[in-house]
């Protein structure tokens, strides 16, 4: 990232959102999960994307008996796992372990990054309002822009 490049309005307001819904997203995980390894009925079936690359559609309530139910567990796993949300969900996961990496401080990288949680998440929490010992401002808004960037990166967002 170089300082020439800004993230457009549209964008930034997207990754927000993402980070806003981010909570959300994991709990529908989890019962997704829970809902495909305490079930006996999960399919999957391939399906062609309007790019025409191959996908799974994990369809939870098809009793299909072609494959084993060990076998249609493990393919609607792999389907969740390549649904646009739950690379939505890891992709911010990781850029958000990524903060502060370069602070020696686990506590201080932890603070750090519970901040810029909180501060896109809501507006309620400016900077001045985190206490942040040993993070400057500019700092603290450096990071959660890298943030942003890397995230609207890798999703492909501009």
């Amino acid at each position: 990232m170089n300082n020439s490049q800004k993230l457009p309005n549209d964008v930034k307001f997207t990754i927000l959102a993402l980070i806003r819904g981010q909570k959300r997203r994991r709990i529908k995980y989890l019962q997704d999960c829970d809902n495909i390894l305490n079930s006996g009925g999960a399919h999957c079936v391939t399906y062609k994307t309007q790019s025409g690359a191959s996908a799974l559609a994990y369809l939870p309530s098809s009793m299909s008996k072609s494959i084993s139910d060990t076998e249609r567990k493990a393919l609607a796993l792999k389907a969740l796992n390549e649904s646009m949300d739950v690379k939505v969900l890891k992709t911010i996961d990781e850029a958000f372990e990524t903060i502060g990496s370069d602070i020696p401080s686990k506590e201080v990288r932890n603070k750090l990054q519970n901040g810029i949680y909180l501060n896109c998440t809501s507006r309620e929490y400016p900077y001045e309002k985190l206490e942040l010992p040993g993070i400057s401002r500019k700092s603290f808004y450096k990071a959660k822009y890298k943030l942003l960037y890397k995230i609207a990166k890798e999703l492909e967002l501009f």
